[in-house]
């Protein structure tokens, strides 16, 4: 206690400034540098709510949300004489190495993928009782694409190990742990609880501002393109709804309230009935005419709301064909849209779980273990149909027939088909030609 007062009064006269005595709180000294680390921020339980009611930026999340809940996770191991051995690089590894150590793991029988059922990977298809993996999975990542936060609560079994999880919204975790108080504080519902630090997992896009505070997503950055859109869609349903604002405010100077009522029955009966529009009207006297209504045309409703929708995926950086916008797009961009929403969007974010589930989940069971995924990104067919025209006899019937997306035939097996002009050759293997060879026969 004396020391870490001593600590706070040393900063304070080194820095000239105030802080307050850590150890009343439980808090450490760095954290007196970010003091609302623990604090949700106002507008994050608005946001989670936009979700429901704003449609592009629900098309833009969900859509993320239900490629990342798909994919499929694998588990390998690396093995040096048979014996399993842990291999720090490839667990550290981006995307393109990996793949390549992995494939060349696989070939040369370095590298084995964990067959059957394994724990890590029934719990992310289990969740929990309320909620499924994939459904959790699904929640996790949109928390993370609107907020930049999310949280899993680990339910251990007898053995101590995580059984299943449980998906907290951010603004349900009230408190952070610190140093002297190593427990989330949680409030939702009837539920009020401190958890362990070592049961929570803290999926975080951290806050350059605050990089030790909570998280920030993308979704906080488009505050007003989504009050924007939100607020036209309200205008465009109160004017077709009547807001009792009336288009024009007629006025006929020194009228008395019975000269009034004939003007507005007379003009009713000349012009209301849509055998009627456009009829000229003849008056005699001063008229006084005021708009009151805005012209909706004249106000770009349209264009600001597509200049809203456009900025929201964009920011995702999700092409437009991808939500089916193709008003602009031909087949080569919606074929390219697939690479570049795979590529781009998808795998960036699953390379950040599997690096949170390879730093927090994986060791709880086995270190040496490697988290994998099946790629999201598509085979480019243009690029093999291309090769593969450059020299057809490269490729077996078979291959030619995987590519047109027809079974396999076992009477084609290993036959290549071969050009009119050229003449199948025999490979002789020499050293075997040697051994087979007979012996001369001693006179």
């Amino acid at each position: 206690m004396a020391f870490e007062r001593f600590r706070v009064w040393a900063a304070q006269a080194f820095l000239g400034k105030q802080f307050p005595l850590f150890p009343q709180t439980g808090e450490t000294l760095l954290q007196g540098f970010f003091p609302s680390t623990g604090v949700v921020r106002r507008g994050r339980i608005e946001l989670l709510n936009a979700y429901r009611a704003l449609p592009w930026l629900r098309a833009s999340t969900n859509k993320i949300g239900e490629e990342i809940a798909s994919t499929n996770w694998k588990l390998f191991v690396r093995t040096v004489n048979g014996r399993p051995v842990r291999d720090r690089a490839l667990q550290r590894m981006d995307y393109d190495k990996a793949f390549k150590s992995i494939h060349e793991g696989l070939q040369d029988g370095t590298l084995r993928e964990i067959e059957g059922p394994h724990p890590f990977l029934e719990l992310l298809d289990r969740g929990s009782d309320r909620l499924d993996g994939w459904a959790s999975d699904h929640a996790t990542q949109v928390h993370l694409d609107t907020i930049g936060e999310s949280f899993w609560w680990l339910q251990r079994n007898n053995a101590g190990l995580p059984g299943g999880y449980i998906v907290l919204a951010s603004h349900w975790v009230k408190e952070l742990p610190k140093e002297n108080f190593p427990f989330y504080e949680i409030s939702f519902g009837a539920i009020h609880e401190l958890i362990p630090a070592e049961d929570i997992i803290w999926w975080k896009h951290a806050d350059p501002a605050n990089p030790y505070g909570r998280g920030t997503g993308v979704g906080e950055s488009l505050g007003d393109e989504l009050d924007l859109d939100e607020s036209a869609v309200k205008f465009l349903k109160a004017f077709f709804k009547n807001d009792a604002t009336p288009p024009l405010l007629i006025g006929l100077k020194g009228a008395s309230e019975t000269e009034m009522n004939r003007a507005m029955k007379k003009w009713e009966q000349r012009h209301k009935g849509i055998m009627k529009k456009f009829r000229a009207h003849f008056f005699r006297g001063e008229l006084d005419v005021k708009t009151l209504a805005p012209v909706i045309k004249d106000m770009m409703m349209t264009e600001l709301r597509t200049a809203a929708r456009d900025t929201t995926h964009q920011v995702y950086g999700i092409p437009p064909e991808i939500l089916g916008i193709i008003a602009n797009s031909n087949r080569a961009t919606i074929t390219a849209a697939e690479s570049i929403f795979a590529r781009h969007v998808i795998l960036p974010r699953l390379e950040f779980r599997r690096r949170g589930y390879q730093r927090n989940l994986v060791p709880l069971w086995d270190d040496r273990l490697i988290v994998w995924y099946d790629s999201p990104i598509p085979d480019d067919l243009e690029k093999m149909l291309a090769a593969a025209k450059a020299m057809p006899s490269a490729l077996e019937y078979n291959e030619w027939r995987q590519m047109q997306g027809l079974d396999a035939k076992p009477e084609l097996e290993g036959l290549h088909p071969v050009p009119g002009k050229l003449t199948p050759q025999v490979i002789i293997n020499e050293e075997e030609e040697e051994e087979e060879e007979p012996e001369e026969e001693e006179p």
